[in-house]
């Protein structure tokens, strides 16, 4: 998982928490009591990033009313909306729902530990949040005549032809060399049709597939052509959308 993928896919996990806490509560509830919900003696739902963006989600669906006050904690009440959305839109759109459905509270509450867990591990800070949400409708310009796409390209046919001419990988790691070889050429292709590109694409297409050939084959000639691509790109992005670069790498 990377970034991208864990901000688009961590607050669901909150959210179910959110729904199960206060879905049938009568009155109205603070973070800590939904929290308590879950377990009355560890602080589960803890990371402020990932519990803003699921309480920003549900109400930006009308599903939750956020009562604020200038010195209390924020107070949450379920409006009518709250059952029909999770049991309609939201589970279409969130297989962790159905799984919530099926397994019940441990589940989730393991899911949420792991949550947590990716977090830290990932390396997560709250303006990525803020990145991802503006990277949805921030395409990146593809400028086919500027020097920085030149150099991308470039590097890209120096990494695809180290790749097809390594004799080893297609022994020791076949999969792996199909997957890499896709995603570098479909990602060449898309840079001669396209005039735009969102960066989860550039993740998907080449920073993932560069990172394996580095991680396999270091400053051996291969490694090192995939981490020129990875510099072109990162320096064709700086130029454009430098603080989309957190969200890759």
């Amino acid at each position: 998982m990377n970034k991208i993928e864990f901000v688009q896919r961590a607050p669901t996990y909150y959210a179910i928490a959110i729904f199960a806490a206060i879905e049938r509560a009568t009155g109205v509830k603070t973070r800590e009591s939904i929290d308590s919900f879950w377990d009355k003696e560890n602080y589960i739902l803890s990371n402020d990033s990932v519990w803003n963006a699921a309480v920003r989600l549900m109400g930006e669906a009308g599903v939750i009313e956020i009562i604020e006050d200038d010195f209390g904690p924020d107070l949450y009440r379920a409006t009518p909306a709250l059952q029909d959305w999770f049991n309609g839109k939201f589970e279409q759109e969130n297989s962790a729902v159905t799984k919530y459905k099926a397994a019940g509270k441990a589940w989730l509450k393991d899911a949420i530990s792991q949550v947590n867990r990716a977090y830290a591990q990932l390396r997560i800070q709250p303006d990525d949040f803020k990145a991802v949400e503006e990277s949805e409708w921030q395409p990146i310009p593809i400028d086919r005549q500027g020097a920085e796409i030149k150099r991308v390209e470039e590097a890209l046919e120096e990494a695809i032809e180290k790749i097809e001419g390594d004799n080893a990988y297609p022994v020791h790691a076949p999969d792996e060399r199909k997957y890499v070889l896709t995603n570098l050429k479909a990602f060449k292709r898309f840079l001669s049709e396209n005039t735009s590109i969102y960066i989860s694409q550039v993740d998907a297409f080449v920073i993932q597939p560069v990172k394996l050939v580095i991680a396999r084959y270091g400053s051996a000639a291969t490694g090192l052509a995939g981490t020129a691509v990875r510099q072109a790109v990162f320096d064709w992005i700086k130029t454009h959308a430098a603080k989309l670069l957190s969200l890759i790498g």
